[in-house]
């Protein structure tokens, strides 16, 4: 994952993501490929690293996480690995809660 993102290689990183890949491992220098990809300038792979952990924030209701996600530069656009993007999962959780889900927010 550090390798594809520092290098540019976005169909690696999607390809990684999709089996579920570790995002926040480092390298001997403490490096993640987040910040690899900041700083070769490779935003569409940064929106790939940011989305997965700003969708789970929003399933698992974390209000507080998702923001600070969001304000170090997430992309609610981006789609996960499915394909869902953060405003899909929202929708759902949405439409449960006019059913009568109750929650515990």
């Amino acid at each position: 994952m550090i390798w594809a993102s520092g290098e540019g290689h976005s169909e690696v990183v999607k390809i990684l993501l999709t089996n579920h890949a570790d995002t926040g491992l480092e390298d001997s220098y403490g490096k993640t490929a987040l910040i690899y990809a900041a700083g070769e300038g490779f935003r569409n792979i940064m929106e790939a690293l940011l989305a997965s952990p700003l969708t789970y924030a929003v399933i698992g209701g974390r209000l507080d996480i998702a923001k600070n996600l969001l304000n170090k530069g997430g992309n609610a656009n981006a789609s996960d690995n499915e394909g869902k993007t953060v405003l899909s999962y929202a929708q759902i959780v949405r439409m449960l809660i006019g059913q009568g889900c109750g929650c515990e927010c």
